[in-house]
Formats: structure tokens, C-alpha cells, sequence
């Protein structure tokens, strides 16, 4: 799976990931990080489908997000290795 940082930068942010996919292959991504995430998928297809997206999931909130683990000590570790 690639890295979709906006999926992470919205949940680190405390908002729900929504995706709006642009290929197959973007749309899989999305897919995949959904079920690891544990979380119902948001993606809109269409424009004129945005209200059917995003308004149930206005009405969940509060909803639970999953916490992400502070990478920080990890990058710390990797940078120290270069020095």
C-alpha cells in the first residue's frame, strides 16, 4: 500500500478522511487504508453525490477515530544513524 498522507495528516487533525479517488489504483489505496483503519469508507465518486457522503457523516459526530503512534522517537533513532 502506498502512503496516503492526507488520510494520516486528517486523522492526526482529529477530522474523518474523505476521498474524492482520481484512478483505480487511488481508489484501492483508499480502500485498503479504510479497512485498516477500521473505519466506514467516505469516498465520493461524483460531486453531485457529496451531500449522500457527507451528511450522514455530519450527523454521526461525534464519531471515534483510531489514534495514530508518535513516529517521532523512530525518525529521532534513523536521523541519529546518519550523524
Amino acid at each position: 500500500m502506498r502512503r496516503l498522507y492526507s488520510f494520516y495528516e486528517a486523522l492526526s487533525l482529529g477530522a474523518y478522511p474523505v476521498n474524492w479517488p482520481i484512478s483505480k489504483s487511488h481508489h484501492k489505496d483508499a480502500m485498503l487504508f479504510y479497512d485498516q483503519m477500521g473505519l466506514s469508507p467516505s469516498i465520493i465518486f461524483d460531486n453531485s453525490k457529496l451531500d449522500s457522503v457527507l451528511l450522514p457523516l455530519l450527523s454521526s459526530v461525534p464519531y471515534q477515530l483510531p489514534r495514530l503512534k508518535d513516529g517521532t522517537p523512530l525518525i529521532i533513532a534513523m536521523l541519529k544513524k546518519f550523524l
